[in-house]
């Protein structure tokens, strides 16, 4: 497999340059699949790589309620093997368009393709802006394409001779050499600027050109000036959609036939600010131009019309596909529509979470946390469980800042609300299902220490799975600061509650809790004992995310006590249930 990553400026011509690598490979017999990261917010996770797949026959895998860490890795494995064997049948040219927009389940696909990619007549290429951040899942991204040798292109702009030829050519008038300098100067000799002035020049003439440099959003304004006010009235409803839009959107946003919208877009097509880009779908030739666009509405008017937006991608037959772009037209669509936005940014939220979209449903879920503030029929209990729901999804997207944010606040919320069965779900969240400290070294969280302290004083006294869970979830809060004693005291009493509740998966967590909670050198025995009884109760239970946690566990014993046969298989029985 060969791999490669072209780089370059907004409207520098990566996209052109690779539709002219896929068309002469499609002309010598290799298939051709591209997938585009949108810059829109709602795109749903994997988008790219759903176009990737729908162009082999294929789906992007779903969740099926199982371990959601495991089924996402079940996942992006699954959609390599399927890019991997088509590869294997047929030379196979893939391209990802603007990395820069990919969520980090797209990211982390592509991680997974570098890593898996052994054998096959597999060429992908990659496009990013040249200025993007290149942090996080991008760096690591980049660093794996490192690591398999990619090439590595980098766009520059055009010559002052070659600004001048397309010039030349769209202005269909001479240009003077000092002209195209000028332009190559002001334009850095982007194609998409120069090819902007140019049909500029062309309409105005050439004292145009000479003008002092302008912003390029100028000179769209500039052309958004000459098409009719129909067309420019159905450009502000597609602006509002984004950067790409449906005919079937725009017609339910703006009350027209479809005929008409299709009328009124021609002139803006025409123009070259819009791509018709077949089956009723269309997009703005640059996002300068649907800024620009977008730009004219005023505050009032956006927010009317994302809510008619959002109302009418809910009657879309694709409404379940789109729960995403719906939630954020009705967060931008005012207070009087905060209802809306926060329930439907939940949704979504779930849904991104059974596509292994971890990190989408954490932005989701703050964006709704934002949106229930200015519902005044929301309750405290609405905004606990929004919180529960984002320290799920910031624990499996590993971002443990964000963890232990929600966990705080819905700890504050369970006080205010006054009920201990909710303060000590809370409590219990940054600990839950956890492989490894959740704790930085040295550090106790005495807010929750202190919430799981005040929720074992307040549930009612004798054995309950929720008592249990917090005995051990406060060994483990107090892993750094509490006696060794203490904390195996904590833990004795939970593990033998749980014994006595007669609950095998209750009795399989603990185990693996407990096993974190006692973690010392000279603890090794005792650990190798708790992981055992974890990974025979979830063999029992054919819980293969319990089994594959316990054996990761039991293999670190196994690595201390220097079983080294013992440690490598445990390690493949684990990965191969992961």
């Amino acid at each position: 497999p060969q791999f490669a990553c072209l780089v370059g400026e907004p409207g520098i011509g990566k996209s052109r340059l690779v539709a002219e690598v896929l068309a002469r490979a499609r002309e010598r017999g290799a298939r051709v699949l591209v997938g585009r990261c949108s810059q829109d917010s709602g795109a749903p996770p994997l988008w790219p790589w759903e176009a990737v797949l729908e162009g082999l026959g294929g789906a992007v895998p779903t969740a099926v309620g199982g371990d959601p860490e495991s089924e996402r890795f079940a996942a992006w494995e699954r959609i390599c093997r399927q890019v991997l064997d088509a590869a294997d049948e047929q030379p196979l040219v893939v391209a990802l368009d603007d990395l820069q927009w990919a969520d980090p389940s797209s990211l982390g696909v592509l991680r997974h393709l570098c890593a898996v990619a052994d054998e096959g007549r597999l060429l992908l290429i990659v496009t990013m802006r040249t200025h993007a951040e290149r942090d996080g899942a991008v760096a690591e991204t980049l660093e794996a394409l490192a690591r398999r040798h990619a090439a590595s292109v980098a766009l520059t702009g055009l010559t002052a001779e070659e600004t001048g030829q397309v010039l030349a050519a769209l202005s269909s008038q001479p240009v003077a050499a000092a002209t195209a300098e000028a332009m190559r100067e002001r334009t850095e000799g982007n194609p998409f600027f120069v090819v902007e002035y140019a049909r500029l020049l062309g309409e105005a003439g050439a004292d145009v050109a000479l003008e002092p440099p302008t912003a390029v959003t100028d000179v769209v304004r500039r052309r958004l000036a000459a098409v009719p006010d129909s067309t420019l009235d159905v450009l502000r409803h597609a602006a509002v959609v984004g950067r790409r839009f449906d005919l079937a959107t725009v017609v339910s946003s703006t009350g027209l036939s479809d005929l008409t919208v299709l009328d009124r877009l021609e002139p803006a097509t025409a123009a070259g600010m819009l791509r018709d880009e077949g089956d009723d779908r269309f997009r703005f030739s640059h996002a300068l131009v649907r800024d620009a666009v977008y730009a004219t509405l005023s505050p009032s008017r956006r927010q009317r019309m994302h809510a008619r937006i959002a109302e009418a991608l809910g009657t879309d037959r694709r409404a379940s596909r789109r729960i995403a772009e719906i939630a954020r037209h009705w967060a931008d669509a005012g207070e009087d529509h905060a209802a809306q936005a926060w329930t439907s940014a939940y949704r979504a939220a779930l849904d991104a979470q059974r596509r292994h979209g971890h990190d989408e449903a954490a932005e989701l879920l703050r964006l709704a946390l934002t949106r229930i503030d200015l519902d005044p029929d929301a309750t405290l209990s609405d905004r606990y469980e929004l919180l529960l729901a984002r320290a799920d999804a910031t624990r499996w997207a590993a971002r443990w800042d964000d963890l232990t944010d929600a966990v705080e606040e819905a700890i504050t919320v369970a006080d205010e609300i006054g009920d201990p069965e909710l303060l000590a779900r809370a409590a219990v969240a940054t600990t839950r299902g956890a492989l490894w400290q959740s704790r930085t070294f040295g550090e106790t969280k005495e807010t929750v220490v202190g919430a799981q302290r005040r929720a074992l004083d307040a549930l009612p006294a004798g054995d309950s799975a929720l008592r249990c869970t917090l005995l051990i979830s406060l060994a483990n809060e107090l892993y750094y600061t509490a006696t060794e004693s203490e904390c195996q005291l904590l833990v004795s009493e939970g593990l033998e509650m749980a014994r006595r509740l007669g609950d095998d998966a209750l009795l399989m967590e603990m185990c693996s809790a407990a096993f974190l909670a006692v973690w010392h050198p000279w603890t090794a025995v005792q650990r190798l004992e708790l992981a055992d009884e974890a990974v025979a109760i979830a063999q029992r239970l054919r819980d293969a995310r319990g089994e594959a946690m316990a054996r990761a566990q039991r293999a670190a014993v196994h690595g201390e006590l220097g079983h080294v046969e013992d440690l490598e298989r445990d390690l493949a029985e684990a990965g191969r249930l992961a």
